[in-house]
């Protein structure tokens, strides 16, 4: 099938299903990506897509209720909300659709509006005319362009392609799989300040780290001061003040000239002492900034599976701990199920999940007791995964360990299995201990883990 006919039958399900229907919802899901909701068949949705890598329009079964908020969309609705669609139509027999509305303003006049998408994969856009006057555009090009597209100017066709593209079985897995992910492309681009914020710090915290180790062991380096200073002890009567250095065997002690013999050792002590302080601090500065680069290790790890309301408990977890100052206007406030971890069922069994440190420790020693299993990708950050069953089967046991590796980011992997009892929490709210467990190895996933994920529910 060529593209062009791929368009055709498009426009000709729109007007099957929205012809003669009022706009009664436009929503911005990317900046890429526009859906437009009728009066008629309200469960479904027109996608425009102005996506770089294959862009197209499909009507979709599914209704998203979630919109970013730019100034395009808000001039969008402006002109188009409430409008009556007309018809759709290909225009100059090329990759041009255009959807004719008529709205009738607070006086009652009417105005006509037809909305273009021009679908190019180079140059692609959405311009908005009315009596074939271009009054708006997602993207503006100068009269410098070879189509120019500016306010007032009258709209003309680009030029024709010669050529029309066939559109592949790929293509098709493309926009299916595009589609389902619209909502994680939604986040992704909606909270980007937040999933920015969190590799800035973690840049920083590596820096950091390396900044610490350099220091550790310059004071590791020192600590054979304590032994300078012994030796200078030791052989008072062959050092003298103005002495450049102290030979021993075949170490070489450097002196200060200005120093006394003791002024010298009272030195080496001194720096010793002040190596041997900062290596124990030093130590500590390492272990609370590893365990912050853990902390967003785990998070970036499964940020990828969150929702909306797992990037607001989020936020609010940031700003709570005052760990990562994010520019979000409403942070907020006492989230109620921020500690409440995800499950699905399999077989009628919960298998549970968390997706941040609050929720891993709520699973794992409030909602599951000592006799339930717990699971945990092995050498990866990843969240706590429960079997609550008492006496798990092995297909069971199987969909968890995918669960944990496919939460962790790993595809191949072992995972720890054991009791919850032989659980222990530590200082650092969920990072455990294991007292006893054994691993099994998976090489290959039997089942399909997103699926059960797009079902989970909270506790």
């Amino acid at each position: 099938m060529f593209f062009k006919e791929y368009l055709k039958s498009q426009i000709e399900e729109i007007n099957e299903k929205f012809k003669e229907s009022f706009v009664n919802r436009i929503s911005e899901v990317s900046s890429n990506d526009f859906i437009f909701y009728f009066s008629k068949n309200k469960t479904e949705g027109l996608l425009i897509s102005l996506n770089n890598n294959y862009p197209f329009l499909k009507v979709i079964p599914n209704k998203l209720n979630f919109s970013l908020n730019s100034s395009f969309i808000t001039r969008l609705k402006t002109k188009l909300l409430g409008s009556y669609l007309l018809k759709a139509s290909l225009l100059n027999d090329d990759n041009i659709i255009s959807l004719d509305f008529i709205k009738t303003t607070d006086t009652y006049d009417k105005e006509f509006y037809t909305l273009i998408f021009e679908v190019f994969k180079a140059n692609t856009n959405l311009i908005i005319i009315s009596n074939n006057k271009i009054v708006d555009a997602l993207h503006y090009r100068g009269l410098e362009a070879h189509h120019p597209i500016i306010n007032g100017l009258s709209y003309e066709f680009p030029f024709k392609s010669l050529f029309s593209k066939e559109i592949s079985d790929n293509n098709f897995k493309f926009i299916d799989k595009y589609i389902l992910d619209l909502e994680d492309n939604y986040l992704k681009e909606k909270y980007i300040t937040v999933i920015a914020s969190l590799k800035r710090k973690r840049k920083t915290l590596i820096n950091k780290i390396s900044k610490l180790e350099n220091e550790k062991k310059e004071n590791n380096n020192k600590l054979i001061y304590k032994d300078y200073g012994d030796l200078i002890l030791a052989n008072l009567d062959n050092i003298f003040k103005g002495d450049k250095s102290l030979i021993y065997e075949n170490l070489s002690i450097p002196l200060k000239e200005e120093y006394t013999p003791i002024e010298n050792s009272q030195y080496y002590y001194k720096q010793y002492k002040k190596a041997k302080t900062s290596l124990s601090l030093v130590d500590n500065y390492i272990n609370e900034t590893k365990k912050d680069l853990d902390y967003i290790d785990n998070i970036l790890n499964s940020i990828k599976f969150y929702k909306e309301d797992d990037y607001l408990e989020l936020i609010y977890e940031l700003d709570k701990r005052n760990f990562i100052k994010i520019r979000i206007k409403n942070i907020p406030k006492n989230i109620k199920n921020a500690a409440k971890p995800y499950y699905f069922l399999f077989n009628k069994t919960k298998i549970g999940f968390g997706k941040n440190a609050k929720q891993n420790n709520e699973l794992t020693f409030t909602i599951a007791n000592k006799n339930h299993y717990y699971l945990h990708a092995k050498d990866y950050h990843g969240p706590h995964v429960i079997i609550f069953n008492d006496n798990p089967t092995n297909d069971e046991k199987e969909i968890a360990s995918e669960l944990a590796l496919y939460l962790a980011n790993v595809d191949v992997g072992e995972v720890y299995f054991t009791k919850v009892a032989n659980v222990k929490k530590t200082s650092t709210l969920g990072l455990v201990n294991l007292l006893k467990y054994e691993t099994f190895y998976i090489n290959k996933f039997k089942y399909d883990i997103k699926q059960y994920l797009s079902k989970a529910n909270r506790f």
